[in-house]
């Protein structure tokens, strides 16, 4: 066991320094390793960083950025050392016409003329630059727009190099003017270096997916993509993963789309860890004592009723209960009432901690809705009304629309409730009204489509995707809409070719569509269909199965429809019940378990008893010595000898499902409860892990792997002592 906590700390410490070093020692990227070609924009691409990226950065993202920029740096002071120089040179000299100047020669007044002529021009020069900048933005976004269609282009053709070289020319003329990013183009640069990844080409995934990362260094896909891409092509090195993946959890946690999203998971997940664990903790002290309740209560029949057919009585009233009318959160209370005068000071201290902690789910559950209740700005008022119809949220949505104050995103999300509700009529107009403020939102058009395909105007339809596709080519999604407007049509043909296409662009995406679930929601998908958000997230207010399949249905199925008001009641009939239990403790005969072979230990049943360790058998036998018949010392042997044999094997198979039971059993609850809870722990991050959570590219095997890996390896280790020290101990 010492051996075991030295090497915990020493790993530990190791891990510390580890992190604590700088990685000065790895060579920084130049823009002509990165693009093979010199680059501009050395003062656009810091601004875009920002100061607290650099600081979070990892090496090699920013690295030749920060190289440039030190050199331009130093390049304006050594301009602005020779500007003041020249300037004193001025003031110092004599502007007398014909006079000799320091340095300047013999100047006259036509000479002077043309110097002051020149620094007016000049002036004029750079007030006439500084307007320029003003309207370059706009000419390099149409260029922009027209190297993206011949690069579209480009692709449906197969030129795959001369697309290539579209996008480091979008690229170049987006880092050089300063042009905002948008998230397309981010998308489009990690898709190309999946592709790369794909086709096993390291260098063009790295050198794309670091692109996109100067581009858009505060979306945190990109963070998270990077971390997949540096742990894909390099395992060795851990660190550089693990700072993206920081930079990318603190970019989600703050994000106004998906806060609430990642936090509503980790609170499920440590309440659903939480909640088995401490349902297995009861149930292991319910097995433990199980033997004794059942003897008490059969002292609630007549005499003469053998104890077989009181346990049976009992055990098939307790699981109708169970099955019929209690839920899994009845069942915890119940059974902690029951057993509580059975169990010793530190398993009844560990059972009061699972009982607070259990009582206050249905609080973590509905944490969800008040963290999108009162997060950040109105925009989340829109996004909520739209996942759960919240009504108060749906009237304020209306009186934004009255008042005139709406925008097209205020017009689309109620056109999506009302469209739920089958007013297919006023879910139109609000869609032909959010064109109308934004003709360029592909969801809108994506929406208006759909509802024209419910409606089986299928020309419409079409026209509405079409100008969907026009904004963005590449949208699975609306392939995928098309696909279905052409199933409903009976042509399969042109179904099956666009769904084809759909896959080409995101196969993952399009798969989860025709299995009929919701995909992980991503900020880069503008045009995602709200329908399947709306199922995926619309079960939370529920607590139930939505058509997307489970998301949370614990809350349900722990509380058996509880509400969050009921708790603080049945903490209270708990804390009363325990209260009474121990009043009636001095009149109460209860029974333990004997040492020896296992009987119950009954005072009532045996007055003449003076121990809680042995029953009356192993008292005169063993204690008293008045039992002089050989065959019962013999008999009573193998009593014993049979008891400590299944007690072994129970323990040790109990162990295998349960873990932390022979602990229990053995007198030491907190011990047990620790490999309980990391055992559990490991258990959900390595079966669970992927399912409640909406963040990219955790669906990837390997990325997934290696990030919940610390909670399984710990959960493993925790396991592995579980059964070493049954085994040994046993």
């Amino acid at each position: 066991m010492r051996f075991n906590i030295f090497f915990f700390l020493m790993l530990i410490l190791i891990t510390s320094v580890a992190f604590a070093q700088e990685e000065e020692e790895e060579t920084p990227q130049s823009e002509e390793e990165i693009w093979g070609t010199p680059k501009k924009g050395k003062k656009v691409v810091k601004e875009a960083v920002g100061k607290e990226e650099e600081e979070e950065s990892p090496s090699g993202a920013f690295e030749y950025a920060d190289e440039k920029d030190k050199k331009g740096k130093r390049e304006e002071k050594e301009e602005k050392k020779v500007h003041e120089k020249r300037e004193e040179e001025r003031k110092t000299g004599e502007k007398v016409e014909g006079l000799v100047q320091p340095d300047a020669g013999v100047v006259d007044a036509r000479t002077a003329g043309s110097e002051k002529e020149k620094e007016s021009a000049t002036r004029e020069e750079t007030k006439a630059l500084e307007m320029t900048r003003l309207v370059v933005p706009q000419k390099r976004s149409e260029e922009i727009q027209r190297l993206w269609g011949e690069r579209l282009e480009n692709i449906k053709k197969r030129e795959f190099s001369l697309a290539e070289e579209k996008l480091k020319q979008i690229i170049e003329i987006k880092l050089d003017s300063g042009i905002p990013d948008i998230p397309p183009l981010s998308l489009s640069l990690i898709l190309e270096s999946r592709n790369a990844l794909r086709a096993n080409d390291y260098v063009s995934a790295l050198k794309l997916s670091d692109a996109a990362f100067v581009l858009s260094p505060d979306i945190y896909e990109v963070w998270f993509y990077n971390a997949y891409i540096y742990w894909t092509t390099n395992k060795t090195d851990l660190f550089k993963p693990l700072q993206y993946i920081a930079g990318g959890l603190k970019r989600a946690f703050l994000s106004i789309d998906t806060a609430p999203l990642v936090w509503g998971n980790i609170i499920t997940l440590i309440s659903l860890i939480i909640a088995v664990s401490g349902l297995l903790y009861i149930v292991s002290l319910l097995l433990k004592n199980a033997n004794n309740i059942l003897h008490d209560l059969s002292h609630l029949f007549p005499s003469g009723r053998s104890q077989f057919i009181s346990d049976i009585i009992w055990l098939s009233i307790f699981f109708l209960l169970i099955l019929k009318y209690l839920s899994v959160f009845h069942f915890i209370f119940i059974s902690s009432i029951l057993m509580w005068l059975y169990l010793k000071r530190g398993e009844r201290v560990i059972l009061i901690i699972v009982i607070v902690f259990i009582s206050v789910l249905p609080y973590n559950f509905g944490l969800y809705n008040r963290f999108l209740d009162t997060y950040r700005s109105d925009s989340l008022y829109v996004y909520r009304a739209l996942k759960f119809e919240d009504r108060e949220l749906i009237k304020r949505l209306q009186s934004q629309i009255d008042s005139g104050k709406a925008g097209d995103k205020e017009y689309l999300a109620l056109g999506l409730i009302v469209k739920r509700r089958g007013d297919f009529e006023v879910a139109e107009k609000m869609y032909k009204k959010a064109i109308e403020l934004n003709a360029s939102n592909v969801a809108t058009y994506n929406n208006l489509g759909n509802l024209y395909l419910i409606l089986e105007r299928y020309d419409e339809a079409i026209a509405q995707y079409n100008s969907a596709l026009n904004i963005e080519p590449r949208s699975e999604i609306v392939r995928y809409n098309i696909s279905r407007l052409f199933l409903r049509k009976k042509e399969l043909d042109k179904s099956n070719s666009e769904l084809a296409e759909a896959k080409r662009f995101n196969e993952e995406v399009v798969s989860e569509l025709l299995k009929g679930s919701s995909p992980s929601i991503n900020r880069f998908v503008s045009d995602i269909e709200p329908r399947f958000e709306i199922d995926f997230l619309g079960i939370l207010k529920e607590g139930g199965k939505g058509e997307s399949g489970p998301y949370l249905p614990f809350e349900h199925y722990i509380t058996g429809g509880l509400l969050i008001s009921d708790v603080p009641f049945w903490l209270i009939v708990v804390a009363v019940a325990v209260f009474l239990v121990n009043l009636l403790a001095r009149f109460i005969t209860i029974s333990r378990t004997c040492n020896r072979c296992g009987r119950p230990v009954c005072k009532y049943c045996s007055p003449e008893i003076t121990s809680d360790d042995e029953c009356s058998q192993c008292y005169h036998i063993f204690t008293k010595r008045d039992v002089s018949d050989p065959k019962n010392r013999i008999a009573k042997d193998r009593e014993i000898s049979n008891f400590q044999f299944f007690h072994s094997l129970t323990t040790r198979l109990l162990s295998m499902v349960i873990p932390g039971s022979f602990h229990i059993w053995s007198g030491k609850p907190i011990k047990g409860a620790i490999l309980l809870l990391l055992s559990i722990t490991g258990f959900i991050a390595l079966f669970f892990f992927n399912r409640p959570n909406p963040l990219p590219y955790f669906s990837t095997t390997a990325f997934e792997t290696f990030f919940k890996s610390p909670f399984v390896i710990a959960g493993a280790i925790a396991y592995i002592i579980n059964i070493k020290s049954n085994f040994r101990k046993g």
